[in-house]
Parts: C-alpha cells; structure tokens; sequence
C-alpha cells in the first residue's frame, strides 16, 4: 500500500503523509502513560523529518503536526486538539464507507470460495451508479488480491462465480480457471457422497416394517432429512452444469 506500485507516487506520499500525522498524535496521546518510550519515538520522528517547515498554506492537520513535531522535546509538544469539527467533509465519509464495504464483501466471497491469499481474481462490478468503486479502485487494488475490476449495468456471462448484493451494485468473482478442475472434483465427491445418503434413506423409507414399526416422529426425521439432501444434490448438479 506504501511502497508497492499501485497508486501514483503522490498518492504514495499522501498515505505516507497521513500515516506520519496520525503517529505523531498517537505518540503525544501516548506520552502521560509512557513518557520514556514516547520521548525515544518522538525523537526518532523528528531526525527521520529534519527539514519540517510550518506554514500557512499547508493543511490543518499536516501544519499542527509540523508543529509538533518541530519542538524539543514530546513533553513540550502541544496536545493533540480537533482540528476543524466543522468542516467535517459527509462525503468523505460516505465514500470510504462504501470502499470498507467493497473491501470487506470481495474478502468474504474469496473466503467463501476457498482462494488462498496469493490467489488473484477477476472482480465484475454490476450496477449503474459505480463511480465511487472506480474513483477509488487503486485503493482496493492495494488491499485486496485482484487480478482485474470489471463495471457494467448488466450481468455478465461467466461460467462458475460467486456473488454477493451489496446495496444496489451486485459483485461476481469468477473462479479462477485453474482451480476449476478442483472444484469439479469436490462437486463429483460431494454428489456422490449425498447419492449415497439418498439411496440409503429411500431404501429405508420402502421397508414396510420400518415404517409400520418405528416412531412417527423417527419416520418423519428419515422424511424431512431425505427432502433435504435432495435439495443439496440439486444444488451441487445445477453448480456442475454450469462448469465448462
């Protein structure tokens, strides 16, 4: 994210900016509970920015941690303060809520689908009003293993993905193309596995003495339990036809 080569330099610069000022607040947070450690950090900051120069056209925020940041000493440092509570930009807001949840949405189907870290992935982003995600798409790109970021306001024809409803966009991730073959594997062991249960409990259904004999409620278990593992294996069939 700091130093990797998504993102343009200055937005590099810009979280590495950012990052600074949020430490160096932390630090003078910090320092009536651990004043010797915080000195020793504060220290470190300032040799790692010797040539810090406060002035009026810089931001609030990047000039009251300038200013900070030039004095002796943490202890003499001022206070970290709220700087501009009413300037507080709504939009700002609203957007980085909607990339933490674009974030968070394409992690959980990677989980859902079992991809390990490394794996990278196409991401088709389905909707009419994406220009949020694609402002901000180099932001993802850093958190998140992706391969690609697809927008349309139709859904596109893939042969085997995941998808997930997040307001009114919808986001589909493909299976990468070489775990294919893994997966129809598992479905063809999972479909077998389920024709088993199937044809045991069928067997056991017919058997007159079994009905007659046992419990209502046991018979009915055996009933509910087949019902249900036929739903199972006509969602593992329907996910095998679409696999090329």
């Amino acid at each position: 994210m700091l130093f990797g080569k998504s993102g343009t330099s200055d937005h590099q610069k810009n979280k590495q900016k950012i990052l600074t000022i949020v430490l160096c607040g932390a630090i003078r947070l910090l320092h009536p509970m651990a004043p010797f450690i915080t000195e020793e950090l504060f220290a470190i900051l300032k040799d790692k920015l010797p040539n810090l120069s406060v002035s009026e056209s810089k931001d609030p925020y990047t000039k009251e941690a300038a200013s900070a940041i030039s004095r002796e000493a943490c202890a003499v440092a001022p206070f970290p303060q709220v700087i501009c509570k009413q300037d507080i930009d709504l939009n700002i807001e609203k957007t980085f809520d909607a990339v933490e949840q674009v974030i968070y949405t394409i992690r959980n189907i990677r989980g859902e689908m079992k991809l390990t870290p490394g794996v990278e992935v196409d991401v088709y982003i389905v909707g009419a009003d994406t220009h949020l995600i694609q402002d901000n798409e180099s932001m993802i790109k850093s958190l998140v293993r992706i391969k690609s970021i697809n927008y349309s306001t139709k859904e596109p024809a893939v042969d085997f993905a995941s998808t997930s409803v997040l307001g009114d966009i919808k986001i589909i991730i493909p299976l990468p193309k070489d775990m294919l073959s893994q997966e129809k594997k598992r479905l063809e062991k999972e479909e077998e596995k389920l024709s088993k249960q199937i044809e045991k409990l069928r067997v056991q259904l017919k058997n007159p003495q079994f009905v007659e004999r046992a419990p209502e409620q046991l018979v009915q278990k055996q009933r509910d339990q087949l019902h249900q593992i036929e739903k199972e294996i006509q969602e593992v069939q329907g996910k095998m036809a679409k696999m090329p």
